[in-house]
């Protein structure tokens, strides 16, 4: 195994993780040489999985649902639709086939900004799906809201979030929206709220 060319190795790991994914840990076993890359594999694909798209959500519930054990490395969900795919779920993937039961470890959520709010299942727009994330206590936001309705809506899911950010890209939520509304007063404590500085310049409520 030593005389192996490290790209070779490498190759062979990649494989692996493509087709056979819960072999990684194996794969990390098997000498110094296959340790390395088997790990940066493990990190990526389970203990911060990225969700793209509506088979890759399938593959991953198939996967954690049968090891348990993969499913206890997860510790941050992100959410990125790859929205050059023509699919039902392109812009949505819902990820709330997922849960704190399945993934018992996750705390954060990162929602990308390719994720589009009003496209996803009605699930979302509810303001329910986030009781099925009970330990999640810090969420990332750079999706595209309708309004600042579905924004409180999807924050005030989460029963135990503690940090938020948001991030918008530019044309995701409208500005004025902020001015007239109160989306997070009284609603929870918060540790960390970051806005962007177009927005807290136009928001009435975060000077207060």
């Amino acid at each position: 195994m030593s005389h192996l060319p490290v790209e070779l190795i490498e190759e062979i790991i990649d494989i692996v993780a493509e087709c056979y994914p819960q072999s990684l840990p194996a794969c990390s076993l098997v000498s110094r040489q296959w340790n390395p890359r088997s790990k940066y594999l493990i990190h990526r694909t389970f203990r911060r999985p990225t969700l793209s798209t509506f088979d890759a959500l399938l593959a991953f519930v198939d996967i954690v649902k049968v090891h348990p054990r993969l499913a206890a490395l997860a510790e941050t969900l992100q959410v990125a639709p790859n929205l050059k795919l023509n699919t039902d779920y392109a812009s949505s993937v819902p990820f709330h086939h997922l849960s704190s039961r399945i993934l018992p470890h996750v705390h954060r959520l990162v929602l990308k900004e390719t994720l589009r709010w009003n496209d996803s299942p009605p699930l979302y727009s509810k303001g329910t799906f986030g009781s099925s994330f009970s330990n999640v206590n810090a969420i990332e936001l750079s999706c595209q809201f309708g309004s600042a309705e579905d924004l409180h809506r999807a924050v005030r899911s989460f029963k135990n979030v503690k940090e938020v950010r948001l991030s918008y890209p530019h044309h995701a939520l409208p500005q004025w929206m902020f001015g007239h509304t109160r989306p997070f007063r009284g609603a929870f404590k918060l540790q960390d709220l970051e806005l962007p500085a177009s927005i807290i310049h136009e928001s009435r409520w975060i000077a207060d």
